[in-house]
This record gives structure tokens, C-alpha cells and sequence, in this order.
């Protein structure tokens, strides 16, 4: 049986539902969740996979780790991971590059509007049961710097 061990500092309610998703997919796995690399002790020397976002990993966690065989990054930086002085050659590490793409570039375009337009002074008027009026700019004719 395949051991997968998520850590993640997400909402307790996000774990629970990566850990349904997977289950409801893959039944065959064991999966046991954890929310901060402190707490995988009775998990890790059994883990073969890893799920979990760079920034909670610390060496003892691969360190405790012998049968680990993949670390799957949840997001695209890996360089927390890959640094770990004693994370073996033979594991693999994937990231989830390229599935914020759409997410990150519909944000960017609303925080622009949402600039150009004063929406934070719109919201504080509304708080206040104000009504004003101010100019507010335009994106056409404006350049965007990446």
C-alpha cells in the first residue's frame, strides 16, 4: 500500500477535502494529513509520497524519511524543497507549474481596475453611507510592464 502524507498550513477544512479528493479517486491509498512539519513524526517513516507546499518543509522531514519516493510540490516554487540538505537523489520533486495561469492573470486585471477605479475609497464611502464622486482613470491606452 502506498503511504501519502500531506502537509500543508491550510484551513483544517482544506486538508480534509485534498485528502477526500484524492481518496475518492485513488481508495487504494493511506493518507494521513498534517499541518505543520513539526507533527509528521508518526507518519514520515512510512510516507512514499508527500504532498505539500514548500514553505512549512524542514530537513527533518526528509531526514525521517526512508521510504520517501516523490514530493510533490502544490504550488510552483520548489527551491525550499530542492535546498534541503538531506533530501536524496532519489526523489523525485514535481511542482504544479502552470495551472495558476488563468487565476493569477484574472486577478491581476481586476486589482488594475480595481486601482484605476479607486474601488477601496468606493468601499470606505459606502461604509460610511457616502456618496462621492471622483475621476476615476482608464486602462486603454495604458501599458502593462512584466
Amino acid at each position: 500500500m502506498t503511504n501519502i502524507l500531506i502537509l500543508t498550513e491550510v484551513q483544517e477544512a482544506m486538508r480534509a477535502r485534498y485528502k477526500a479528493m484524492l481518496l475518492e479517486q485513488f481508495p487504494q491509498l493511506k493518507i494521513n494529513v498534517v499541518g505543520h512539519h513539526n507533527d509528521v513524526g508518526p507518519y514520515i517513516a512510512d510516507t512514499d509520497i508527500l504532498l505539500c507546499f514548500s514553505p512549512p518543509m524542514a530537513d527533518h522531514v526528509v531526514r525521517d524519511a526512508p521510504k520517501l519516493k516523490w514530493i510533490q510540490a502544490l504550488g510552483t516554487g520548489v527551491d525550499n524543497i530542492i535546498d534541503l540538505p538531506s533530501l536524496g537523489q532519489e526523489v523525485l520533486v514535481t511542482n504544479v507549474r502552470g495551472i495558476h495561469g488563468a487565476p493569477v492573470s484574472e486577478a491581476t486585471i481586476a486589482y488594475m481596475l480595481s486601482l484605476a477605479r479607486d474601488m477601496p475609497r468606493s468601499v470606505r464611502a459606502q461604509e460610511n453611507s457616502k456618496w462621492e464622486r471622483w475621476p476615476s482613470a482608464l486602462l486603454s491606452g495604458k501599458t502593462v510592464g512584466i
